[in-house]
């Protein structure tokens, strides 16, 4: 809507075109929503001269690590690399890293807390159905598939899009090669 309003022809661009404006805009409101939920969680609860994480931030790191251990099945070490985290000193001496291990106990205690330890159970089971359903298709169809929900086009259409566009044969060559019915 707001990319329809502020660019005129928008609708006239070509797909791809439209998806990397739509990607842009995307990256700058999320950046503006960072920077406003920053302001509102100070002028909420800061102090003059003190900055200490937002409880919510907090949360939400130990949501991710628990996530990322118990769906896509990481180490401790993995996960502080995703979370963009220092090993500690003694890692290579105990091999283990306490921060992260706390940080997955935490993370899926307000999981249970909030889903159930049966809910959370099914929840993580379905992100691990997702997660190998995503996997199992190709880079084209994966493409497809972001696209498409970006654009709020069917996927089918954005598929055959960029299928043209790819080198390698026909269109059923291609269908056959990656199990797609016609």
């Amino acid at each position: 809507m707001l990319l329809r309003y502020h660019s005129p022809g928008f609708d006239d661009l070509a797909l791809e075109e439209r998806g990397d404006l739509i990607a842009e805009t995307c990256a700058h409101i999320n950046e503006f929503v960072e920077v406003l939920h920053k302001l509102m969680s100070f002028l909420e609860h800061g102090k003059p001269k003190r900055r200490g994480p937002a409880a919510t931030r907090v949360a939400a790191r130990d949501i991710k690590a628990a996530v990322l251990r118990e769906v896509d099945g990481l180490t401790n070490r993995q996960i502080a690399e995703v979370l963009c985290m220092n090993l500690p000193a003694d890692f290579l001496i105990k091999g283990d890293h306490p921060t992260v291990r706390k940080m997955v106990r935490r993370g899926r205690s307000a999981l249970v807390a909030a889903l159930g330890e049966e809910g959370w159970r099914d929840q993580a089971q379905a992100m691990k159905d997702e997660a190998e359903r995503w996997h199992s298709r190709s880079e084209i169809q994966r493409r497809a598939e972001l696209e498409a929900e970006a654009l709020g086009v069917p996927y089918e259409e954005v598929l055959e899009h960029l299928e043209e566009r790819q080198p390698g044969g026909t269109r059923e060559e291609r269908a056959i090669r990656e199990g797609i019915a016609l």
